[in-house]
C-alpha cells in the first residue's frame, strides 16, 4: 500500500517515540520513566493535582509510573 520506493518497514512506533522525546525535551519536561515499545498499544493519564501516571493496556493492565 505504501510502497513508494520507501523502505516498507518503517518502523512508526520507534520515530513517534523518538518524536515526543524530542518535544517533550525541546519544552524543557524531564522524563523520569518510559513505558515504549513492545507490540501493543497504551493509554496515559497524566494527574495533574498531584504528577502521577497511569498508563493502561489490555495486554498489561494498569500501572502507575
Amino acid at each position: 500500500m505504501f510502497n513508494n520506493g520507501v523502505d516498507i518497514n518503517i518502523q512508526i512506533g520507534h520515530r513517534n517515540i523518538e518524536a515526543v522525546c524530542q518535544v517533550l525535551n525541546d519544552m524543557d519536561i524531564k522524563i523520569v520513566a518510559k513505558d515504549v515499545g513492545e507490540d501493543y498499544g497504551r493509554t496515559m493519564e497524566f494527574y495533574t493535582e498531584d504528577g502521577k501516571v497511569l498508563v493502561r493496556s489490555y495486554k498489561k493492565g494498569k500501572k502507575f509510573l
